[in-house]
C-alpha cells in the first residue's frame, strides 16, 4: 500500500503543506465535530493528496462530552463549523494518541475568520491550557 504522506523531522507532512519550522499549514474541510476540542478534518496535503484525520485543537481544553457543558461546547463548535466557507489547519505536532495537534482557523463569509481556540475560550466553552478556571457549565 502506498504511503499517503511521508513525514519530515518534527512530524510535518510533505506535499502541499507549508512548513514553518515544526509547524505546517494546510487547507482543510470540516467533516464533523467530535467534541469541543476535537474535529474530523479533510486535510489537503497538496498534489491531490488528502488525509482524513481527527485533529486535536491546541492551547485549549473543552469539557468532556458526557457533561452538559461538553454538549454545549460541541454545539458551539458545530455552529461555527456550519457557517464555515473554508478552514486552515496549522499542525504543531501530535498529541499522545497520535492525532495531529494544532490551530484551526475557520473562515465564514468573505472576510471574517475565527481562531477556533480563541473563540471557544471567549465564549466560555473551553479553557486555555495551563489555566485552572473551568469552562462554562
Amino acid at each position: 500500500m502506498p504511503r499517503v504522506a511521508a513525514s519530515r523531522p518534527g512530524g510535518a507532512p510533505q506535499g502541499g503543506a507549508v512548513s514553518t519550522g515544526f509547524a505546517w499549514t494546510v487547507p482543510a474541510v470540516i467533516v464533523s465535530v467530535v467534541d469541543g476540542d476535537t474535529f474530523h478534518l479533510d486535510l489537503d496535503l497538496g498534489w491531490h493528496v488528502h488525509l482524513q484525520a481527527r485533529v486535536r485543537i491546541a492551547r485549549i481544553n473543552a469539557p468532556e462530552l458526557a457533561t452538559e457543558a461538553g454538549k454545549a461546547a460541541r454545539a458551539f463548535a458545530q455552529a461555527l463549523a456550519g457557517e464555515a466557507t473554508g478552514a486552515l489547519f496549522t499542525g504543531r505536532g501530535f498529541d499522545k494518541w497520535g492525532r495531529p495537534l494544532g490551530d484551526l482557523l475557520i473562515r465564514t463569509g468573505r472576510t471574517l475568520a475565527y481562531d477556533y481556540a480563541d473563540a471557544a475560550v471567549r465564549a466560555g466553552h473551553a479553557v486555555a491550557m495551563g489555566t485552572t478556571t473551568s469552562a462554562k457549565s
